[in-house]
Parts: structure tokens; sequence; C-alpha cells
């Protein structure tokens, strides 16, 4: 059975995290002292980002104190902080203190400022914060964060990501990252490894196109491997889509296959086939009915508006 579940900081788990260019510089940065944002969508990896970070800070030679919270255990900004701040006392960073009264207004500060007793170059790791919480902390306490040495590695959505890039919580993180989707060498390499851990049977090929860890392991999931270069599949969805859209169809499938997930606004597919954008988005929506085709929304960590939306071969049939 495949796992899906975040890769932990142990030896056998971090024997399993396969990295690019993104992750890679995510890791780096939240290693060099440096506050670091990591913005990725739900199953991108983030949290097994933070375990590795945790993994290389174990092994490297100047060994930065980390701990490391997840931020959906605290309900408000300020349960975060004392989330954190109890985090730091059970790793013995801060003497134990009561917790300020929740109609303390500079409960919150006073809490933050008790961050000035951890050791030297010490990392807090967040998981996952909602835009309240984010900004709670890095906006309203910015201006405390910046008084002590302790650095952050925080993880958050798209979503939170364009409700914190604004003054003044846009300044506090000396770098972004966003996570993108692991391209067809790195995808393989994950089926690779998890082949040899047993979790995948059969043979297992070249996916075709980019995506996050967790679709690439829930598309094993849902079928053989490489599916979709099955000759008998291509035969059988060829067909549905010639009797479905006629030899446009049959062209629009070809292309799809050949190119991977692409979109009605795509101008050289428009070309290809000699179909206005109203038309191909026609073309796409009535080959999904006919379960020729499947369609995901395009994440682009920072954009705003609706997202793009993306066909591809249903290779699940």
């Amino acid at each position: 059975m495949l796992t899906k579940r975040p890769l932990l900081d142990t030896a056998a788990d971090q024997a399993l995290f396969v990295s690019d260019g993104s992750r890679s510089r995510a890791v780096r940065e939240a290693l060099r002292d440096r506050n670091t944002l990591i913005v990725g969508e739900a199953g991108s990896g983030k949290t097994s980002i933070l375990y590795r970070v945790r993994a290389g800070a174990r092994e490297s030679s100047r060994s930065p104190a980390v701990l490391m919270v997840n931020a959906q255990h605290a309900d408000t900004g300020r349960d975060l902080v004392d989330l954190i701040l109890r985090e730091a006392e059970n790793e013995g960073w801060v003497e134990a203190a009561a917790r300020p009264a929740q109609d303390d207004l500079f409960g919150p500060v006073a809490q933050i400022r008790r961050l000035s007793g951890a050791p030297d170059r010490s990392l807090v790791l967040i998981d996952d914060p909602d835009p309240g919480q984010a900004l709670t902390l890095f906006g309203r306490l910015r201006d405390e964060l910046f008084q002590i040495t302790t650095r952050f590695a925080v993880t958050v959505t798209a979503t939170t990501f364009q409700r914190i890039n604004k003054p003044p919580a846009d300044v506090f993180f000396d770098t972004t990252v966003e996570l993108e989707p692991l391209d067809v060498d790195a995808a393989f390499e994950l089926l690779r490894v998890r082949k040899e851990r047993g979790e995948i049977p059969g043979q297992v090929l070249w996916p075709t196109r980019a995506m996050h860890p967790r679709a690439i392991l829930l598309d094993a999931q849902a079928g053989p491997v490489g599916r979709r270069h099955d000759r008998a599949l291509q035969a059988h969805l060829t067909g549905l889509a010639e009797r479905t859209a006629g030899a446009t169809g049959a062209g629009l499938l070809s292309e799809i296959w050949g190119r991977g997930a692409l979109s009605a606004s795509d101008p050289e597919l428009q070309r290809s086939l000699g179909v206005t954008r109203a038309r191909l988005t026609q073309l796409l929506k009535s080959l999904e009915r006919a379960e020729v085709l499947i369609s995901f929304p395009q994440a682009t960590p920072g954009a705003t508006g609706r997202p793009k939306t993306l066909y591809d071969i249903n290779a699940t049939r």
C-alpha cells in the first residue's frame, strides 16, 4: 500500500525523500539562518520539507537548535505564539512561565520576547499557519521577532501567501520559495524508490507530466503505473473521442497524449486543431463528460484570480 503521509526525519523516511530545484533551495535557505517562507499546495510536500530541514540541522556541523510546530494545533494567532513558547519550554530553550491572561493585550509581545533566551541560531519550523495566525506572528509581532536571533522557516498555502504578502508581514521573510511540481525525472525517481520499498507492484514507467508528490502517488495507486502508455487504452480512448467529437476530438486527444496536460487557452493547441478558444473549450468539456479526459486546476502559488483548468488523459479507465 502506498504511504502518502509526510516523510519524517527518520533515516528510513529520509531515504525516500526525492528532491528537485525548488525543494533543495527551500531546505538550503532554511538552514542558512534566513527567515524562509515555503509556498505550496496541499500534497506538494511542505511538511516533509520541514522534517528534511530538521534532519539536515541534526547532520550539520553547526547544528542549530530546532523545534517544529504544527499550526493546526492552535486556533488563533495568539494560540500559535503560546504553542511555540510551550514547545520552547519543552526543549529547554526558555524557563517555564505561566501563560499570559487572555485579556492581556501585551501577552503575545511578552511571549515572543521570551525567545531572546533561546539558544543562538535557534530555528523554529511552523507548518501551515492560516492567514490570521501568520498575520499575527509575522505582521503584528514582526518588530519583536526582529529583536531576537531565532529564525523561522514556515510553510503556507498559496491562499495564505496572498494574504500575508503585504505590509507589514511581507518584509519579515528573507526569502520565499515556491514549490514546483516534480519534473518527470524526479517523479520517476520517487516511484522507483517507492517500488524498492515494496509499495508499487509491477513495472515503473516514466510519468508524462510534472506533478506534485501526492498526485504522483495517487496516480500510481489508481492503476498500474504508466497505464496511459497502454496501447489498448489508447485505442479505446481514441475511438471514444472520435465517436464523441469526430476527427477533431481524436486529434485533440492525440495532442494531449503527446504533449501532456493542456488548457483551452493554449494558442498552439488552437492553431494545431484550427479551432477557436470557445470551440476548444466545448471539445474539452465534451471529452471530459465522455470520460476520455480528466480536468484539474493548475496550481500557481502567488497567483490571483480563478486558476486555469488543465485537461489530461483519463488513464484510470
